[in-house]
Formats: C-alpha cells, structure tokens, sequence
C-alpha cells in the first residue's frame, strides 16, 4: 500500500506498431511497512482515505466521480483482488531469481 501520490510514476509504452502497454511500475514502496509515515491513502476512492475502511459504497462513489461505470469499476476490483495472491508470488519467485 503507497500512501504517497505516485499516479504520477504511470507511463505508457508503444511497440513498432503503435501498440500501447503500461510501462513496468517504477519508485514504489510499501509505506504501511514504515510506522512513521501516513498510512492514508494520498487520494482518496470515492472519499475514503483509509485503505482499511474502503467498502464498495466508496468503489461505487468512484464509479460515479470519474463516469466508468460501477461493472467495469466493481469488475477491475475484483479482478485484481482474486489475481494478487498469484501475482504476489510471480513477483516474489522473479525477485528471488535475480539474487
């Protein structure tokens, strides 16, 4: 969990034919993992700032605020959800690989 701003660190790739892909995530941390800093979130879901109340009233809020309807919002949640325990590990086993 990253309490500190980084939508900024987003940026896109284009392959030869024009094909766009999210670039690898850069300058990231975890700040819940350092007592000492704000462990709110640095913009809030649908005005929640603390990522452990989050519900889906504050997902159906963000919905709503940037007009991307509550299935595809609800849905891309969800999604990442379910995949972060795999992923977590993926990460993990391409870290480990490089030691």
């Amino acid at each position: 969990m990253n309490a500190d701003a980084h939508a900024k660190n987003l940026s896109i790739l284009y392959d030869r034919h024009g094909k766009m892909s999210l670039a690898p995530l850069h300058d990231l941390l975890c700040t819940r993992a350092y007592p000492t800093l704000d462990t709110d979130l640095a913009m809030a879901i649908g005005g929640e700032a603390n990522p452990t109340e989050l519900r889906r009233r504050h997902w159906d809020q963000l919905a709503r605020d940037t007009g991307l309807g509550r299935k595809f919002v609800s849905d891309t949640v969800t999604e990442m959800a379910v995949g972060f325990g795999a992923a977590s590990v993926r990460a993990a086993e391409k870290f480990r690989g490089l030691y």
